[in-house]
């Protein structure tokens, strides 16, 4: 029976910081799986909407969340989230479906149910896998060989955000630089204080501002690191 176990790169910071397209493009070098979770619970709160649930609680959860992670699964080839025969990309992008994703985490049923799924697909990858999102170093893989901790300036994070919004043609034509930084510091707020799995460093994290790097140059810091600690597969 093989004991084999995919090394796993945790990957956690606030909106912004670059996470997800640092995490893709650095899967992509070393050829591991990527997860983007938060897209997960994006998803999660997106087909809970078409299914009638207009207030996000446990109670309204708990009767469609079956059928929503049953449904649910991630992409390894697009790097991508689908439910059932559905990809959701363009529907879980924007700034609404952000807010909706941050009311659905602070759920513990949620990310109770959210957490089997991550663990299993970081788990069955063939190398390694690389996970991104706020909680991933300190709660869905404490143990986790390698944890990096991105961050940026809230200015850099909120203009980062505006033209991705607009490369996606989701942007609001009416929304401002300014309006998305704040949505970012309340998001940050609300996912730092929650009470289940809230943001946070890992004490054992490496941290890597991003503000004045681009998407390479941290790629290139993290292989560095994992060539520092021998974690090549």
């Amino acid at each position: 029976m093989s004991t084999f176990k995919p090394k796993i790169i945790a990957i956690d910071g606030p909106a912004g910081s670059g996470k997800s397209v640092i995490s893709s493009k650095l899967a992509a070098v070393l050829g591991w799986r990527y997860v983007n979770t938060g897209e997960l619970y994006r998803a999660v709160a997106f087909i809970a909407k078409e299914l009638g649930v207009s207030e996000f609680s446990q109670q309204t959860l708990e009767p469609v969340l079956d059928e929503i992670i049953d449904g649910l699964y991630w992409n390894c080839d697009s790097n991508t989230v689908w439910y059932k025969n559905r990809d959701l990309s363009t529907h879980i992008k924007g700034t609404a479906a952000g807010q909706d994703a941050s009311k659905v985490s602070k759920l513990a049923v949620v990310r109770s149910r959210l957490l089997d799924v991550q663990r299993r697909l970081a788990l069955s990858a063939q190398k390694g896998a690389i996970l991104e999102g706020r909680d991933i170093g300190t709660v869905v893989f404490p143990d986790a060989d390698l944890k990096i901790f991105l961050y940026a300036s809230p200015q850099v994070r909120a203009t980062r955000r505006y033209h991705q919004l607009k490369s996606l043609s989701v942007l609001d034509p009416n929304i401002t630089i300014e309006q998305i930084e704040q949505d970012l510091k309340e998001r940050d707020e609300a996912d730092s204080k929650r009470t289940i799995a809230p943001m946070k460093k890992a004490e054992d994290c490496i941290e890597v501002d991003t503000s004045d790097l681009n998407i390479d140059e941290v790629v290139s810091k993290i292989i560095s690191i994992l060539e520092s600690k021998n974690l090549f597969v």
